[in-house]
């Protein structure tokens, strides 16, 4: 990974990062590319995510009329607090402290939600796991140009599939013997994300922190994003963005069954 700064940038500080098995003395550093605002603006949104998750989940729970949906629905809301917590704890062992941080995001994903009123409950449970998948593939496309010390620390957050499974198995019960039910579940998914995708989207340019890291990550992917403007530039950006966002919200919508 190039040592160089952006254009613009100051050189970053380094994070008080001890080892994240507690065996090393000396502290860890961000890449210089990398400055201690990023990076835990990064987190905040990743905690935040994990926030609304809880919350989301919490609320279809209590919605939901089948015994055991309620149930694991009830338990990956207890899940997601808990990798919010994780979350900001790590914030906050950083120097930063985590809820505010991840407060910053509050209502960040309003447009989404305004703009996705779900008229049933199968199409709550949709609108939920894209929305959040979506965040969470952001955050892993980022993530991926950072340390991997920094990787390791919110790996649960990144990897969960708990929620996929359980979409999955709610929707594929419920589309089992109704094709019809099926086919407005699959359109209702490709509005999802197209609505998703522009969250995210408003959020990167929202954030400067966000767009640097989208770059840099797409620099160690072997694609420099350089316009000759700034509204060039923005525009490679996204393009570089969606392509690896839409790609996974295609093998997830074939996981659950709803492929286009």
């Amino acid at each position: 990974m190039s040592q160089e700064h952006f254009a613009g940038e100051q050189p970053a500080q380094s994070l008080p990062l001890s080892d994240v098995h507690g065996s090393s003395d000396q502290p860890a550093s961000v890449d210089a590319a990398f400055s201690h605002q990023d990076v835990t603006t990064l987190l905040g949104l990743l905690a935040y995510a994990e926030l609304s998750a809880q919350m989301r989940l919490a609320i279809d729970a209590s919605r939901g009329s089948v015994g055991r949906y309620r149930l694991l629905q009830a338990d990956l809301s207890d899940a997601a607090y808990q990798r919010m917590t994780q979350i900001t704890e790590f914030i906050t062992e950083l120097g930063t402290d985590g809820r505010t941080q991840m407060l910053q995001f509050n209502n960040a994903f309003d447009e989404y939600e305004q703009r996705t009123k779900a008229e049933t409950w199968h199409e709550r449970v949709l609108k939920g796991y894209v929305g959040h998948a979506v965040a969470v593939d952001f955050c892993r496309v980022i993530v991926a140009a950072l340390p991997a010390e920094i990787h390791a620390r919110v790996q649960d957050s990144l990897d969960s599939t708990a929620e996929a499974d359980a979409a999955a198995l709610i929707l594929d019960e419920a589309t089992a013997s109704d094709a019809v039910l099926k086919s407005r579940l699959a359109l209702w998914g490709r509005r999802l994300v197209g609505e998703a995708l522009n969250q995210i989207q408003s959020l990167v340019f929202a954030y400067p922190e966000l767009e640097r890291l989208v770059q840099a990550s797409a620099s160690v992917q072997g694609v420099e994003i350089a316009g000759s403007t700034q509204s060039e530039t923005r525009q490679l950006t996204t393009s570089w963005l969606l392509s690896q966002l839409t790609a996974d919200h295609a093998r997830r919508m074939d996981r659950i069954g709803l492929a286009s």
